[in-house]
């Protein structure tokens, strides 16, 4: 009966461990999509820019 408590903190820092590996890659995710996107955006920006300079007379 002694044991329980240290299975239990056991049980209890491997849940935690897995909820912040979890939350890491999730952050790790977003901030690669988002650094993607900022490069599409200022991509798109630029042949937007390029189109518009291509119009003028």
């Amino acid at each position: 009966m002694n044991q329980e408590p240290a299975n239990n903190l056991m049980y209890l820092t491997a849940a935690y461990s897995a909820i912040w590996l979890i939350l890491a890659y999730f952050l790790t995710v977003l901030v690669l999509k988002n650094r993607r996107l900022a490069r599409e955006l200022e991509q798109l920006e630029q042949r937007v820019s390029n189109m518009e300079k291509n119009k003028a007379p």
